[in-house]
């Protein structure tokens, strides 16, 4: 019972620190739950994608004008979508495979080193010059999506920070473009992910009586840190921002050396 309250308590405190600060929820989810490790690499993939994947219904939804809106770039971002829905595909079978392959704590060792690649690189493009493609070639977001859906699906974890500096050097999108395109790409790649998983390992995978609590505590988390976010000054999320990335760096490198140990 009190690790039930833990995990939707983490749920909720994750996703309303990624909605205020910019980092995503799923990047602070994930390696929390591996730090918790009461569920194995499988079960944490329903519970991170499922709660994304309301997530992004949410934002989506809320955000339908601003969809409208982005007529000049509305073909490359359908393009970087459709790589997103095949790139979710693509990254939960990388996920199946490598499972099938290694041990829990394997996976688990690839999962947060990959998450932590990703946030160090944002880090180095954040702090020094940003360079940009900036590429009107609508069939680049097939590759594109591609990348962050095999990404986003293989993790669990959303978009992240990672979308919006990729779109962005590609491109050349504003940040609000750059988060339109993100929030397309990660509704796509979650939905083909729980497709998968649904395909591969049936309903039963879904049993896990936890689920509805993380999900409805993570959109809420989300919805109250956007609002909280609008309210903030830009100091303010720029710090919290530094600070959450720290935090994941040393959430990472702890479930590297925990999990590295567990595997001798």
């Amino acid at each position: 019972m009190i690790e039930n309250i833990i995990y939707t308590a983490v749920a909720f405190i994750s996703t309303l620190t990624g909605a205020i600060s910019g980092m995503g929820g799923g990047i602070i989810m994930k390696p929390v739950f591996d730090i918790l490790g009461k569920y194995g690499a499988s079960q944490t993939a329903v519970l991170t994608a499922s709660t994304m994947l309301a997530m992004s219904l949410y934002s989506v939804s809320s955000n339908i004008g601003n969809f409208k809106k982005e007529k000049e770039n509305s073909k490359i971002i359908a393009f970087v979508a459709f790589g997103s829905l095949l790139g979710g595909l693509a990254g939960d079978a990388v996920f199946r495979g490598f499972s099938a392959n290694f041990s829990d704590s394997a996976v688990k060792i690839a999962q947060n080193a990959v998450m932590l690649s990703i946030v160090i690189a944002v880090i180095i493009y954040m702090s020094g010059k940003k360079k940009v493609i900036g590429t009107k070639n609508k069939y680049a977001g097939i590759p594109v999506g591609l990348f962050l859906g095999v990404v986003s699906s293989f993790l669990g974890i959303g978009g992240g920070p990672v979308n919006v500096t990729v779109l962005t050097i590609v491109f050349g999108f504003s940040a609000k473009t750059a988060v339109i395109c993100s929030l397309s790409s990660v509704f796509v790649s979650q939905i083909s992910k729980i497709a998968s998983i649904t395909v591969n390992s049936g309903i039963e995978a879904f049993g896990i009586k936890l689920l509805p609590f993380v999900v409805i505590a993570g959109v809420l988390g989300a919805v109250i840190g956007r609002m909280i976010n609008k309210k903030a000054s830009d100091k303010t999320v720029e710090k919290l921002f530094i600070a959450v990335q720290g935090i994941v760096i040393i959430m990472c490198t702890v479930n590297i050396i925990r999990y590295s140990v567990t595997a001798l």
